[in-house]
């Protein structure tokens, strides 16, 4: 087996993928094969491939990635929980077997550059105001509503009298 550093480029995709932004000329270990009389890219390769690309892109490496991760003392399961995505998708950008998205790594950049914080994060994933809160924001015709009411619940007389003062303390509080 014949291994020896090798002249490769790599190929800088566009923002939306669909050409290249830049051939960016790297020097990685390949491998001779002798059965297909070529070189082929070792696994040490591969890996400088996918840094260099995910570096010219601007996407955090596995390494900061975790490093991230346990700054922010938090385990996997948290800091998915806090980015409302599945455990299953953090995993393998901190091992390296796939890459957030070029939007999750501005978010990720963000938490790391301290411009937002874990808290802020906690507090968007949480209603910002309940539906009775918003109720004075709403326009409707309180009569229509209390038809709508009646016909729902088949109320008349006074039950019809008890829902019509229900619906009014709503829109009150």
């Amino acid at each position: 087996m014949k291994i020896e550093e090798r002249d490769f480029e790599v190929s800088i995709p566009t923002a939306d993928g669909e050409a290249i932004a830049e051939l960016v000329p790297i020097r990685i270990p390949m491998e001779w094969d002798e059965e297909l009389q070529e070189w082929l890219m070792t696994e040490a390769g591969l890996k400088q491939v996918e840094e260099t690309k995910a570096r010219y892109m601007g996407l955090m490496l596995p390494g900061e990635i975790k490093a991230l991760r346990e700054k922010l003392r938090l385990t996997q399961k948290e800091i998915s929980d806090v980015l409302q995505i599945g455990e299953k998708t953090w995993s393998p950008w901190e091992t390296g077997r796939m890459r957030p998205s070029r939007s999750m790594n501005l978010l990720l950049r963000a938490l790391d550059d301290g411009k937002i914080t874990v808290d802020y994060l906690k507090a968007l994933a949480q209603p910002r105001v309940s539906w009775r809160a918003d109720a004075h924001y709403m326009s409707f015709n309180l009569d229509t509503l209390f038809d709508q009411a009646s016909a729902v619940s088949g109320s008349t007389g006074h039950a019809a009298a008890e829902v019509e003062e229900q619906l009014e303390e709503a829109v009150a509080a």
